[in-house]
């Protein structure tokens, strides 16, 4: 069969430099399933990954999306992805975003399927962290094009789709590095700039990526010209991640807790949703139960929940001591204790108690579904 599959490559080769493309596209499927037949998968990916490229740079976006898509049938026979596979996955993503349309259906049909296989492979429900993230550098250098087009439309849909594959790229200098730089011309004033880098922050913790969480906020503070790379600093959001990852660490639950009552006034007025990533990070890591009975409601019920839950494996008599401060205390008072209470966290070495993170959930978070990538 090697002396007509190579008698094949010769005619494909001539028919593409002929201009007789429906030809060339037939002639790799034929030669694609005999690949396929021998189980020789890689000569057949590698072989459908090169007429991908041709026909999408000769304008022939119908053929060259069918082909993306037989590229997806044959990855479902592989059983180990090779850097030659990932290299592979990134240039075809790249292809679809330059040359189809949003609304063209095998643009989302590819990218859907490659994590959806991806993930199997590697046993995460979100995809290949090395596909999320090949697939979120193409979506920045496409949002780049679109701000110097000046097309705004294009370029919030292609920002938008770069963080969420950033967010799963398990990749902390990366999601920085782009958020950093995303923030610096964004936007107006550094409460922005918190906010998103706490959002980011709790969204990694909650997909119990702790290593992650904490190379994502040293590496933020560094890249961002307006952050000092110090804690504490002069931003209390950001003070309240970096003391997280500390009591994360130590698996201190009583420090937990007054954490969350201590900064209580500063989460409470950007974004409410930030108290149910922490309500989430309590039970994750400290098994905190949230408490079913609620009677003040709103924000301060959900603090009383996080001050007061009963955690699964606690003494009785720890109750005591998750009532938090009294009422009256004096705020800036409580922040500095806050900040007394956490300051012989920061010069201890980092332990191992965080890189043995709880492990990945069965299910994707609610956040994002690799079948609803909208």
């Amino acid at each position: 069969m090697s002396r007509g599959v190579s008698r094949i490559e010769a005619r494909l080769s001539s028919k593409i430099a002929e201009g007789e493309y429906y030809e060339a596209h037939q002639m790799i499927r034929t030669l694609a399933s005999r690949y396929r037949t021998s189980k020789k998968h890689q000569d057949a990916l590698q072989l459908i990954t090169k007429g991908i490229l041709e026909l999408y740079e000769l304008k022939q976006s119908g053929s060259a999306s069918d082909l993306g898509l037989l590229y997806c049938s044959i990855l479902d026979d592989v059983e180990k992805l090779t850097e030659t596979n990932h290299e592979q996955i990134g240039k075809i993503h790249k292809s679809t975003i330059e040359c189809l349309e949003f609304e063209q259906p095998e643009r989302e049909q590819f990218e859907r399927r490659i994590l959806k296989r991806t993930g199997e492979i590697c046993e995460n429900p979100m995809g290949h962290p090395k596909t999320r993230l090949a697939f979120a550098q193409n979506y920045v250098q496409a949002s780049d094009k679109a701000r110097s087009a000046k097309n705004m439309e294009d370029f919030t849909v292609t920002i938008t789709l770069a963080r969420q594959h950033f967010q799963y790229s398990e990749n902390g200098r990366e999601i920085a590095k782009f958020l950093a730089q995303l923030t610096e011309y964004s936007s107006r004033n550094m409460s922005e700039v918190e906010l998103i880098c706490t959002q980011m922050t709790l969204q990694l913790l909650h997909q119990h990526t702790v290593p992650v969480a904490n190379e994502f906020l040293q590496a933020f503070s560094r890249f961002h010209p307006q952050l000092e790379s110090r804690f504490p600093s002069n931003y209390p959001l950001l003070n309240y991640c970096f003391f997280l990852l500390k009591t994360i660490d130590s698996k201190d639950v009583k420090a937990f807790k007054f954490l969350n009552f201590a900064y209580q006034p500063f989460l409470a007025e950007p974004d409410p949703t930030l108290m149910e990533y922490i309500i989430r990070i309590g039970e994750i890591y400290f098994g905190i139960v949230e408490k079913k009975s609620r009677p003040q409601g709103g924000l301060m019920d959900i603090i009383g929940s996080l001050m007061g839950g009963r955690p699964l494996s606690s003494d009785s008599d720890d109750d005591d001591d998750s009532a938090g401060p009294p009422a009256g205390l004096d705020m800036g008072a409580l922040m500095n204790m806050a900040n007394d209470m956490f300051s012989g966290m920061m010069n201890q070495p980092q332990s191992q108690s965080s890189k043995s993170a709880p492990p990945k959930p069965a299910a994707p978070p609610a956040d994002e579904d690799v079948d609803d990538l909208d």
